[in-house]
């Protein structure tokens, strides 16, 4: 993905297996996470505030796109907890 490409109100799925997912909740220079772990200096980006499981959270836009695979393809709630053996009554997508 692309930073371009990442917007607010959409969820997004990560590269390994595809199971975690992250809805982002805002993007701007306020959400930039207050610790970096790293001896280098931070990256001069926009942050993205999301929520995963119920939890928010913070990442540099760099980040968020380097974990996201891609969009959900849809806001249905059972892409919060995927049964391997129904498909998603909303697309029909399987976990």
């Amino acid at each position: 993905m692309k930073s371009s490409e990442i917007r607010v109100g959409v969820t997004y799925v990560n590269r390994g297996a595809g199971r975690t997912q992250r809805k982002v909740l805002a993007i701007g220079n306020e959400h930039r996470p207050r610790q970096w772990l790293s001896n280098s200096r931070p990256p001069d980006e926009p942050g993205v505030f999301f929520e995963q499981k119920g939890k928010q959270d913070n990442l540099y836009l760099s980040s968020f796109v380097s974990w996201a695979k891609s969009p959900v393809v849809c806001d249905h709630p059972w892409h919060q907890n995927p049964a391997l053996i129904t498909a998603c009554p909303g697309c029909g997508a399987f976990g």
